[in-house]
């Protein structure tokens, strides 16, 4: 499958990360504590990947957020990782099912220390909405 990349602090972060940054350790109760990864679908979401960033870092500024990229040619997987996301990208288009199953086991791997006991998957092209997806953590 494809690789990770890290957030790069000299790539434009289109807002995303003045969000991330703003929200802290702020929100709400989110997943009740327990350790929440956000798998995040996207293909040539170049436009809309930022809000969708911004606002699940302002809903979730302790997530460990992840993009799974399936083969965009827009500059998708830079802008998110610009914003502070983990990008996992595809080799060329496997479909969104495949580019998030990896992304999930990416998430797993990662463990930032401890299992992620919940996992959010949501589309790339949410933008402010995707706030929205906190009650269902």
């Amino acid at each position: 499958m494809g690789t990770i990349e890290r957030p790069n602090d000299d790539a434009p972060d289109h807002g995303a990360g003045a969000a991330r940054e703003a929200a802290g350790s702020s929100a709400g109760a989110q997943g009740a504590g327990q350790p929440v990864a956000i798998v995040v679908a996207a293909r040539d979401e170049g436009e809309r990947i930022a809000a969708t960033l911004a606002a699940l870092w302002r809903a979730f500024p302790s997530a460990a957020l992840l993009v799974a990229d399936d083969g965009s040619r827009d500059g998708t997987a830079r802008i998110a990782s610009g914003a502070g996301a983990s990008v996992v990208e595809a080799e060329g288009r496997r479909g969104k099912g495949e580019a998030m199953t990896a992304a999930a086991r990416q998430a797993l791997r990662q463990g930032r220390g401890e299992a992620h006991e919940v996992f959010l998957l949501c589309d790339g092209d949410l933008g402010d909405s995707a706030a929205r997806l906190l009650p269902l953590v």
